[in-house]
């Protein structure tokens, strides 16, 4: 039997009304996306049709010759353009609460997954700021790294960010590309392999990443990611994988696409399912997570022992990875001087194990 069906449907993806892939069909804001669009182009359509009067988003900024994170409420399209690529790194998404608090208005907030659900508890206890938060759309997640990830990457690249202005770390179809600009208007590109290779084997991964099994925000009102589907490879325009969880979000998509803002297509859970399956797979079979990871990494892993199980394959891929995540904290340094085709080869035996 298929590891989804109707029985394990809600267990991988969480309560949800209906799912979707589809993509903006605002050519300026889709060129400069690291997917298809639509949480940009929701995010503007709520704001032009007074629903919201700010969002709460974050992007990668250059200062001082360092990558940092900035979270601010965007009240225009051009700022909400302005945060439309991911940050791949771990940042405090909810120190910002403040901001939410002194704003006049309705608020519309994008995090991920954990920052979505810490914020469902905090608000739980909180009517006044849960009156102010209209909508939350979480972002699919593996998990966040610490931000000495992408220093050690450009560094190994030989980028010095005191010339850099801005950095993107991925645009583009498919898997993408970093983009560095620089103050003298030069412009530099990468594949964004040359990060996601460590970031996929989970060098300097956050601590807190290996006790979740969340992947797909499910306590956002809109759940979005990466269509992972090689169908959708072959294709011109890079789509959104999305999962709607309330009756706002799926009227004003409704609506979006009547308006023919975006291409919004209803699709079987299943479709979501194997976008995501090999991420869905690592978070929600923590069980082999947790027999490996916690006597090899000396994590806390636990687990709801009658509820979850495990598969030979889980074990396997789970073994792999401790013993890379093993070796990059015994000899950091020396993860970033085995040959690419070595680590790129055993990435894809993991992520085969966790495909089965």
């Amino acid at each position: 039997m298929s590891r989804f069906n109707p029985t394990t449907e809600k267990y991988y993806l969480g309560e949800f009304l209906s799912c979707g892939i589809g993509y903006s069909k605002d050519v300026e804001v889709r060129s400069g996306c690291a997917s298809g669009g639509i949480t940009s182009t929701f995010l503007i359509y709520l704001l032009e049709t007074r629903q919201i009067d700010g969002a709460l988003v974050s992007r990668c900024v250059v200062k001082d010759g360092q990558l940092n994170s900035e979270t601010w409420i965007a009240t225009t399209k051009e700022e909400i353009l302005k945060a439309r690529t991911s940050v791949y790194f771990d940042f405090p998404l909810l120190k910002h609460l403040d901001k939410i608090k002194n704003f006049e208005g309705k608020i519309a907030i994008v995090g991920l997954p954990c920052q979505i659900s810490a914020l469902k508890e905090i608000t739980a206890k909180n009517t006044e700021l849960r009156e102010k938060i209209k909508v939350t759309i979480g972002l699919f997640c593996g998990h966040a790294s610490n931000k000495t990830l992408i220093d050690s990457v450009l560094d190994k690249m030989k980028i010095n960010l005191n010339n850099v202005e801005s950095f993107s770390f991925r645009k583009g179809h498919w898997r993408g590309q970093m983009y560095i600009y620089y103050k003298n208007n030069e412009v530099k590109t990468f594949p964004f392999q040359r990060f996601s290779l460590y970031q996929n084997l989970f060098v300097d991964c956050a601590p807190r990443c290996f006790n979740c099994t969340d992947h797909t925000a499910e306590f956002a009102d809109l759940s979005m990611g990466d269509v992972w589907d090689q169908k959708y490879k072959e294709l011109d325009i890079k789509h959104n994988a999305y999962i709607i969880r309330s009756k706002f979000v799926e009227e004003n998509l409704s609506l979006m696409k009547s308006g023919n803002m975006i291409e919004h297509n209803e699709v079987p859970s299943i479709s979501v399912y194997k976008a995501q399956k090999r991420s869905l797979h690592f978070h929600k079979h923590i069980k082999a997570r947790a027999a490996l990871f916690n006597p090899l990494l000396k994590t806390n892993i636990t687990y709801d022992k009658n509820l979850e199980k495990a598969s030979f394959p889980d074990y396997i891929s789970a073994l792999m990875l401790s013993l890379i995540i093993k070796i990059s904290k015994l000899c950091r340094s020396f993860i970033f001087k085995i040959p690419k085709k070595i680590l790129k080869a055993y990435l894809y035996c993991i992520k085969l194990f966790q495909g089965l």
